[in-house]
C-alpha cells in the first residue's frame, strides 16, 4: 500500500513536521488581562496536539502590549512570558510524544484593534496610516520612521524571547488586516515616504523585520510569513467606493522577497481585514453579533452604527446584502463545503510556483481526499486547519483510522467567531450537539479547571459579612436580586416619606392646604406617618441586607400597609384630607401586593430546599 501522503514528514529548512496537517492560528480570550498566561491556554493547546495535528501555530502574539487585538491573549512582551510559552511548548510536546511542534505567530494589531484594553485607554494604536478602517472606523496612528525602526526592534525581541523558550520556530503575522498588512495593501498604506507607495516600499518593513530577526536569532530557526494572496479590500462594502488592495501578483512578489530576506515557509490567507467576507469563509452570524458586537462599541468609529445595524432586522438585511455581495460559497444563508474547501489552493498554487521554499495553505480544508488532492497537484505542501479542528481536535486521527471526514464535520456558520469577541472560543454550532445546549457548553468550557494549588491548606469558612443581600437556595440570582432592590427602594421611601411628613407642618399653611382640609390633622397625620414609616423603613432596610431572614418585618408591613392606606381612604371620604394623599396610599397597596408575592415566592423556594 502506497505512503499516505497526509502523514508523510514535511521537511522545511530548519524544521520538519510528521504530517501535513497543522492547525492554524485560533484562541480565544482565556489568558490574563496582563498577558500572562493561564492553565487554560495550555489545555487548549494541548487537545490538538493529542488529536494528532503534526504542528501548532499559536494564536495571534503580541510583540507589545500596545498592540494587541484583545485583552486576555498571552503575550511575548516581556522576559518573563519565556518560562510560560516555554511551558507550552513542553506540554504540547508530551500531549503528542514528541511529535507535534509549536511555532508562534509574532502579531502588532496596527489600527485593527478589536478591543484596546484599559492601557491602551484614549491612544491609539501605531501603524501605517492615521487613516480609519471602512468597516469599524478603527483608527491608527501613523508611525514615524523612528518609531518603525523601534517596532523592529519590538518583533525581534518577540522572536529571541521565542527561541529562548525553545519554541519550534516563529511566524510573523502579516496577513488578515493586522499591521504589516496596513503597510503592504495599497488599499491601506497612504503613506508617502520610503515606506509607502510602490509595493517595494510597502514591503520594506516586513523584509525589515525579517532580516533583522534573522540577524538576532541566527539562520538555523524556523522562520514563517503568513502573506495575503489578495486583499479583497472592498469585498465587504460597495464595490466601487474603495479600492480592492494588493493583488496575487503583488503577493506572488511579496513571496518571492520575503524568501530572499531568509523566511523558511509560506503560510497563504486572503484578505485585508479580519473578519473578511473570504475569512473565514462562510455567513456571518448577524443574530449572534447583535448580542456579543456591544463589546467592540467603544473601539471604533462605525462600530456603534454596525451594532445598530446588526440589531435590527432591516438595517441587517443591508448589511447581509454588502458583506455577502462576494460570498459565492453561500447559499440561502448556508456555507457550501464544496465551495469553501481550498479556497485559497489555486493562490496557493501560484505562489508556490513562484518561490523554492515549502508553501501552507489555509481555507477550509476539512476532508483527506481534498487535502490529499491540493497536495498531490502541488498547490501547497501542507493545510492548516483552525475551524475544522475546533470543531474536531481529533479530525487528522480520523483521517489515520482511515475516515475520509468526521461525522459531524464543521458547518462553517461562524458562530465562534461571532462569539469568541465575548464569550470562550468553541464550536457553538447547537446543531452538533443534537440541540443540547448543556452538552455544547460543557465542551466550550472543557479547557478550563480549578487552579487553586493542590498543597493550599483548607482554612475553616469564616462566617461572611452581610454586605450585600445572601441570594436565597434555590432562588434564581436575577429573582433575588429583584427582590432585594424592591425591599430596598421600599425602605428608602419610607424614610424619605416620615421625613417630609415630619417637616410638613413647619412649611406654613400653603403647603399643607395641598394634602390636608382640617387645620386640626397636619401635626397628627405628621407624627403618624413619622413612627409608621421611620420604624418599618429601617425594618425593610434590615430585610433588604438579607431577604433569607426576618420575614415578620414583611409580614407586619403588609398588614400596616392595608391598615394605613383604609385610614387614608376613610379621612379623604369624610373631607380631611385632599385626593393628593390618594397617592402615597396607592403606592402602600402596589408594595402590599409586592410583599405578598415576595412571601410566596421564599416559601416556595424555602420549601423545596427542605425537601
Amino acid at each position: 500500500m502506497p505512503e499516505d501522503i497526509l502523514f508523510t514528514p514535511l521537511v522545511m529548512r530548519n524544521l520538519t513536521i510528521p504530517n501535513r496537517l497543522v492547525r492554524s492560528s485560533i484562541s480565544g480570550r482565556i489568558d490574563n488581562y496582563n498577558g500572562s498566561g493561564t492553565l487554560a491556554r495550555l489545555n487548549f493547546e494541548k487537545k490538538f496536539a493529542r488529536g494528532g495535528v503534526g504542528a501548532i501555530i499559536s494564536s495571534h502574539v503580541p510583540v507589545h502590549l500596545e498592540g494587541r487585538v484583545l485583552p486576555n491573549y498571552a503575550t511575548i512582551d516581556c522576559d518573563e512570558r519565556i518560562k510560560f510559552w516555554a511551558e507550552v511548548g513542553k506540554q504540547v510536546r508530551e500531549a503528542s510524544n514528541g511529535e507535534c511542534k509549536y511555532v508562534l505567530q509574532l502579531s502588532h494589531s496596527g489600527r485593527q484593534q478589536d478591543i484596546p484594553g484599559i492601557e491602551n485607554l484614549n491612544r491609539h494604536p501605531r501603524s501605517a496610516t492615521g487613516q480609519r478602517d471602512v468597516f469599524n472606523g478603527l483608527r491608527g496612528v501613523e508611525m514615524t520612521v523612528d518609531q518603525i525602526q523601534e517596532m523592529i526592534q519590538w518583533f525581534v525581541a518577540g522572536a529571541v524571547r521565542a527561541r529562548a523558550a525553545n519554541l519550534d520556530g516563529i511566524e510573523l503575522h502579516s496577513s488578515n488586516g493586522y499591521l504589516f498588512t496596513q503597510f503592504l495593501s495599497s488599499a491601506i498604506n497612504d503613506r508617502t515616504d520610503e515606506y509607502g507607495g510602490c509595493l517595494q516600499n510597502r514591503a520594506r518593513f516586513l523584509i525589515e523585520v525579517i532580516r533583522a530577526i534573522r540577524k538576532a536569532v541566527g539562520n538555523d530557526y524556523f522562520l514563517m510569513v503568513k502573506v495575503g494572496a489578495e486583499d479583497l479590500d472592498n469585498a465587504g462594502t460597495f464595490p466601487l467606493a474603495w479600492k480592492q488592495g494588493n493583488s496575487l501578483a503583488d503577493a506572488i512578489q511579496i513571496a518571492k522577497w520575503a524568501e530572499e530576506a531568509g523566511a523558511d515557509a509560506l503560510h497563504v490567507s486572503t484578505g485585508s481585514s479580519f473578519p473578511h467576507p473570504h475569512n473565514p469563509a462562510g455567513p456571518m452570524p448577524w443574530k449572534t453579533l447583535a448580542r456579543t458586537y456591544q463589546t467592540v462599541i467603544a473601539s471604533g468609529e462605525h462600530t456603534f452604527r454596525n451594532f445598530l445595524a446588526f440589531r435590527y432586522p432591516g438595517l441587517r438585511w443591508v448589511v447581509k446584502q454588502m458583506w455577502g455581495r462576494t460570498q459565492f460559497f453561500v447559499k440561502d444563508g448556508q456555507a457550501v463545503a464544496e465551495l469553501i474547501e481550498g479556497l485559497n489552493a489555486e493562490s496557493a498554487r501560484q505562489i508556490k510556483a513562484a518561490v523554492q521554499i515549502p508553501v501552507l495553505c489555509t481555507g477550509g480544508f476539512q476532508t483527506a481526499e481534498r487535502i490529499r488532492e491540493v497536495i498531490r497537484t502541488n498547490c501547497c505542501d501542507a493545510v492548516t486547519m483552525a475551524r475544522p479542528l475546533l470543531a474536531n481536535p481529533d479530525l487528522p486521527d480520523m483521517f489515520r483510522t482511515g475516515m475520509n471526514a468526521a461525522p459531524k464535520p464543521c458547518s462553517y456558520c461562524n458562530e465562534c467567531l461571532a462569539n469568541v469577541i465575548e464569550h470562550p472560543l468553541g464550536c457553538y454550532d447547537l446543531r452538533r450537539y443534537d440541540g443540547n445546549y448543556e452538552e455544547m457548553m460543557h465542551k466550550v468550557m472543557s479547557v478550563f479547571e480549578d487552579e487553586t494549588p493542590a498543597n493550599m491548606i483548607a482554612l475553616p469558612m469564616a462566617t461572611p459579612v452581610p454586605t450585600q443581600a445572601a441570594r436565597p437556595s434555590g432562588m434564581p440570582l436575577r429573582e433575588s436580586g429583584l427582590w432585594t432592590n424592591v425591599i430596598a427602594f421600599k425602605a428608602i421611601y419610607n424614610i424619605v416619606t416620615s421625613l417630609v411628613f415630619f417637616l410638613l407642618p413647619f412649611s406654613g399653611p400653603a403647603f399643607n392646604d395641598i394634602f390636608f382640609t382640617s387645620k386640626a390633622l397636619p401635626r397628627t397625620y405628621s407624627q403618624l406617618f413619622l413612627l409608621h414609616a421611620a420604624v418599618f423603613g429601617y425594618g425593610f432596610w434590615v430585610v433588604s441586607r438579607d431577604i433569607t431572614k426576618n420575614h415578620l418585618v414583611i409580614q407586619l408591613g403588609v398588614m400596616a400597609k392595608l391598615l394605613l392606606a383604609g385610614v387614608i381612604l376613610v379621612h379623604w371620604w369624610e373631607g380631611n384630607i385632599t385626593p393628593y394623599l390618594l397617592g402615597p396610599a396607592a403606592v402602600d397597596l402596589l408594595f402590599a401586593l409586592l410583599f405578598v408575592i415576595f412571601l410566596v415566592r421564599m416559601s416556595k423556594f424555602q420549601l423545596g430546599c427542605a425537601k
